[in-house]
């Protein structure tokens, strides 16, 4: 495959309904993996602004991950709405820095994929596990 092909399979919007475990884990491991590149490449243009991650409390882990799924992705889909995936653009772009929209705007793809492909748990599941991992990240390097 060529890298056009890997890209134009990674941001089709086409459904997502993976066959096995092992498939899914490592495709969240590459869209992860892009989300974490464009952050740290937006954090560094010279023209955005430097800011410091706030760790959101642990207790709205849970409630965000499953509010954020059904309000921006499940239900423009579940409903049929016209051009769903502009929900997640939305998204993206009320986490407000540059930054955390690229991160969101590559997720988001890799979520509304999933709710496509009925696969709308998963989506659920790898939210919760993303903002864990972030806080955990950020809590890290508050410490340092």
């Amino acid at each position: 495959m060529s890298i056009t092909e890997i890209f134009n399979y990674l941001f089709s919007l086409t459904p997502l309904n993976p066959d096995s475990l092992t498939e899914i884990i490592g495709l969240w491991a590459v869209y992860f993996g892009l989300s974490l590149t464009a952050l740290y490449v937006v954090s560094a243009l010279p023209l955005i602004p430097v800011k410091e991650p706030k760790r959101p409390p642990i207790k709205l882990l849970i409630p965000a991950s499953v509010g954020e799924e059904l309000i921006f992705r499940g239900i423009p889909v579940w409903l049929n709405l016209p051009h769903p995936f502009m929900f997640t653009i939305i998204w993206a772009v009320i986490h407000v820095h540059p930054a955390n929209i690229a991160f969101c705007l590559i997720q988001g793809v890799f979520y509304y994929r999933l709710w496509i492909g009925g696969a709308w748990p998963l989506a659920i599941i790898f939210h919760l596990l993303n903002n864990t991992l972030m806080t955990a990240l950020i809590a890290k390097t508050e410490k340092e």
